[in-house]
């Protein structure tokens, strides 16, 4: 098997880096590194979130997708939110880091359960194999077979394994969870 190159964060540091020293290394004292496969070009916001964090768990940043992170309105305020692509270091559970635009951030899947709307819930996207995520604008519609699902506050992320499974994965206003079918 090809190991996948990752971009390991050592989220337990409390050191930051300056933006023009970001991914350069794994140099004494920085709290990731970026691997050669990953082109890290995203936003600075998405530096900053990263950065924010003070977990007690390390986890990884993944080239397992690209793109490995997505911009999109999650809680309807129009204003731009980001969701990057993490493995949790200790049991490689795949999940995300989403960055809101008002600088909290939160982990979703990767080791945190998450409901899938009338069925069970799940905290690893490795598990089932996904691969491939984009952003969804649309309406979130019912399935004959599953209740009505909760209104979206924004746009959602809508991922799965292709040719298997897809799922919508949407804030409420309240929490993260999955519709699946769509």
């Amino acid at each position: 098997m090809i190991r996948k190159n990752l971009l390991t964060i050592a989220i337990v540091a409390t050191t930051t880096l300056p933006i023009s020293s970001f991914g350069q290394g794994s140099a004494k004292g920085t709290n990731f590194s970026k691997p050669e496969s990953l082109a890290f070009s995203g936003p600075e916001n998405l530096y900053e979130c990263v950065k924010r964090r003070n977990d007690k768990e390390l986890y990884t940043l993944s080239d397992k997708l690209n793109p490995f992170y997505l911009r999109l309105d999650l809680d309807g305020d129009g204003k731009l939110d980001f969701a990057v692509l993490i493995e949790r270091a200790r049991d490689k559970k795949l999940g995300m880091l989403v960055c809101w635009a008002n600088k909290r951030s939160e982990i979703v899947f990767a080791g945190t359960q998450v409901e899938f709307f009338g069925t069970e819930s799940s905290d690893d996207l490795a598990e089932a194999g996904m691969d491939y995520w984009w952003v969804y604008s649309g309406k979130i519609r019912k399935l004959e077979e599953l209740p009505a699902p909760p209104p979206k506050a924004g746009e959602a992320i809508f991922f799965g394994k292709s040719e298997a499974w897809g799922g919508t994965l949407y804030w409420t206003g309240k929490k993260f969870v999955v519709y699946m079918g769509e």
